[in-house]
């Protein structure tokens, strides 16, 4: 049995290191099979045993709302059940998954990102069902959202697997893998952020929980006009970005890491939001150093410069707004990062702040 649930089984059960969970490598005899994930699993379904006799196959029914096993009987007895007795099983969900961090079931550090992933996104369920933890109670449509969201592609003639991180054969194509793709989408993207703008806003409260995992929609707006000012250059970094060094995926492994523990503790015991977005976009722009400082001498200048333009435009708006992150902010998204006078299409109307920078974000930034 996975634990792991699908956007569509919940109310868009969205956390903060969902947009970076397709960038761990994965596990080497497939993710489900090996060792780490298992005993995680059964780790946490003892969690449930043992704290109010649950199944755990009844548990995933309950929360997936059917769509992951057939509901029992008895399943509002079980659903009011789990968030009466929620507060042990969550300290024992977490208690037992730590203890496996340098366990021998869990020798790779990827193993065990993925199994605190997927632990978080069980739990984030649980709370959302429940009407507790950090995220804000979900509006009916946000069950919806995801696919409204993808039928808007499809609205203007694009792939509406674009909108997913694998929407492509190559890593990174947020707006298509080759020229004749990425010029259609960017000649289309004004009425596709038009179509989008107006789902989030006919869904109440969407904006703000979507905020929360990262995804700013003004943000993708910007982020996207980066790249279709530089078509060309686009293309041509997106061949040699399929080839990342060990450097460079250690970058993203850490920042997974930190961003994935970050959640957790947040689930366990919530700090305020000031506190957890600061910490949040610490992370980011460390991985932004440490990724620019690893791509050098890998691609070409320009479309590294491109890169880390791009990445500066999807950071969160909040990160924008710290006052302790401006010296960072100021020295990681410096212009001459950015190798404008290489790229043709480059324009300093992209960015826009007195920091000479537009820090914004998206939450599944390919690009990376």
């Amino acid at each position: 049995m996975i634990f792991k649930l699908s956007n569509g089984d919940l109310p868009l059960s969205i956390i903060s290191a969902a947009f970076v969970c397709s960038q761990v490598p994965p596990a080497q005899n497939g993710q489900d099979k090996n060792a780490c994930a298992q005993a995680g699993r059964n780790a946490v379904s003892r969690c449930f045993q043992s704290n109010g006799g649950f199944q755990m196959q009844f548990v995933i029914a309950v929360l997936s709302n059917g769509s992951q096993g057939s509901l029992p009987p008895n399943s509002d007895q079980i659903r009011k059940g789990i968030c009466q007795g929620q507060s042990p099983i969550i300290s024992c969900v977490f208690t037992s998954v730590n203890g496996l961090r340098t366990s021998d079931q869990c020798p790779s550090r990827n193993d065990f990102i993925r199994l605190e992933q997927e632990t978080v996104g069980l739990i984030t369920g649980l709370q959302t069902m429940c009407g507790s933890g950090p995220l804000p109670a979900p509006s009916p449509c946000m069950s919806e959202l995801n696919n409204n969201m993808r039928h808007c592609y499809s609205q203007v003639g694009l792939n509406p697997d674009l909108f997913t991180p694998s929407g492509s054969q190559m890593t990174g194509a947020v707006i298509g893998e080759n020229r004749e793709i990425s010029g259609k989408f960017c000649r289309n993207r004004v009425n596709l952020f038009e179509c989008m703008r107006k789902t989030l806003d006919s869904c109440p409260g969407a904006r703000e929980i979507m905020s929360l995992s990262g995804y700013d929609h003004d943000s993708l707006e910007k982020g996207i006009d980066v790249l279709c000012h530089d078509v060309n250059v686009y293309v041509k970094g997106l061949v040699c970005l399929q080839n990342p060094s060990p450097q460079v995926q250690a970058c993203v492994e850490t920042m997974v890491g930190k961003i994935t523990d970050l959640t957790a503790r947040q689930l366990q015991q919530p700090m305020p939001m000031d506190q957890f977005y600061n910490q949040f976009c610490q992370s980011r722009i460390q991985h932004m150093e440490c990724d620019l400082s690893a791509w050098k001498g890998q691609c070409e200048r320009d479309a590294i410069g491109l890169k880390n333009e791009f990445e500066c435009n999807l950071l969160p708006s909040r990160c924008r707004r710290d006052a302790t992150l401006q010296s960072k902010l100021q020295q990681t998204c410096a212009i001459q990062n950015f190798a404008r006078e290489l790229r043709s299409g480059a324009t300093s109307s992209v960015l826009t702040s007195s920091l000479v920078i537009s820090i914004m974000s998206f939450s599944l930034a390919l690009f990376l």
